[in-house]
């Protein structure tokens, strides 16, 4: 179907001549491949225990990024420092790449040096002294959601935009034209200040394009301060004069908050359904009340963190850490049907606490 589809959304009848694909054919191969995303998983991709305990009194600097989503993982950098007994430090890095640079200092300049460093979301081109500075004093770096590989400071990358945002990019497609079908007209919204956003967008393009080629599809930047400002508006008025789009697609969810009220002040509430990404409780409500926003990708947040974590440890045991660098990302699609309790932050694995403090023989 796959095949048929790519060519054009349409297929060959008996005479070998082409007709054009119904709904439901463009529907159901994007629902076929959905499946394997609406089950919840239930495993941390880690599997080896520790050989010894973790130390106690350690250090780790996360460096929070201006986002709402980048302040989420900051508490769950500190929950897992909690059940560690170690300090976490967060320092404020802004959306800007001065900011972010002057944060990375306030780290490499920090005395004592510490016990490891996380970040998450920008390339380490604005920060890459401040990594050499830190790699010196043999600091462990954990980074989170970037387009880069590990190595020359970095020990590891997690959630990888070349595995995680393709994937995530795959899975939004394959839900808006599960919706829509071949009846889709669709736009994706990107801030290209985040370069994740970029590689998600071309694997929505590339999976889209697969499955209905004849589809509409236009790929809209926003700008980074733009966000908690005026993005809804800024979307609303795309919408308005692009009155046949039905689908829209957000490169995270912390762009639609807001937007539910500006659809609805506008009178487009009818003609238009919201995919985004990473939901925080705002936008989790939304999805649960079934407000404009029908459906999310998850984000690991709260595995990554503790992944990091793990590292960290295994690394100050001088244990093997390549099962945790390089553990599968985590993929969970939520609708209104399946979306745990919006009112706080949700895991992908319900007992990640749990399993981690296993490994830790802490449980």
């Amino acid at each position: 179907m796959t095949a048929l589809l790519a060519a054009g959304c349409s297929a060959a009848d008996d005479s070998g001549s082409t007709k054009e694909a119904s709904t439901d054919d463009v529907a159901a191969a994007a629902a076929g491949q959905l499946k394997e995303y609406r089950d919840r998983p239930t495993a941390i991709n880690v599997t080896e225990p520790l050989a010894g305990k973790p130390p106690a009194g350690k250090t780790v600097y996360w460096i929070q990024c201006g986002a709402p989503a980048c302040a989420t993982l900051g508490d769950f950098a500190e929950e897992a420092g909690d059940a560690l007994d170690w300090k976490v430090v967060r320092v404020n890095a802004g959306l800007s790449p001065e900011t972010i640079k002057n944060a990375w200092g306030e780290a490499a300049r920090a005395v004592p040096a510490p016990d490891g460093v996380i970040f998450s979301g920008f390339p380490r081109e604005i920060y890459e002294d401040e990594i050499q500075t830190l790699a010196g004093k043999d600091v462990p770096i954990v980074t989170i959601s970037v387009d880069e590989e590990a190595g020359n400071g970095v020990t590891a990358v997690l959630g990888a935009a070349q595995e995680r945002n393709v994937k995530t990019g795959h899975i939004q497609a394959l839900y808006s034209l599960a919706q829509e079908g071949a009846d889709a007209n669709a736009v994706f919204f990107q801030v290209p200040a985040f370069p994740t956003h970029l590689i998600q967008a071309a694997a929505f393009e590339e999976t889209f394009g697969e499955l209905c080629g004849d589809c509409a599809l236009d790929v809209v930047d926003l700008p980074a301060e733009s966000m908690g400002t005026d993005m809804p508006q800024r979307i609303v008025a795309y919408l308005q004069a692009h009155p046949d789009v039905n689908s829209v697609t957000l490169a995270l969810a912390d762009m639609a908050i807001g937007l539910p009220a500006a659809i609805r002040d506008a009178g487009l509430q009818d003609r238009i359904t919201i995919v985004t990404d990473t939901p925080d409780t705002t936008v989790a409500t939304y999805l649960a009340e079934g407000d404009v926003v029908v459906a999310s990708t998850t984000y690991p947040g709260k595995e990554m963190i503790w992944q990091a974590f793990d590292i960290f440890i295994r690394q100050m045991l001088g244990e093997d850490f390549a099962e945790s660098a390089g553990a599968p990302t985590l993929a969970w699609l939520v609708t209104k049907d399946n979306i745990p309790d919006p009112a706080k932050p949700f895991p992908l694995v319900e007992d990640y606490r749990e399993q981690f403090l296993e490994l830790w023989n802490l449980g």
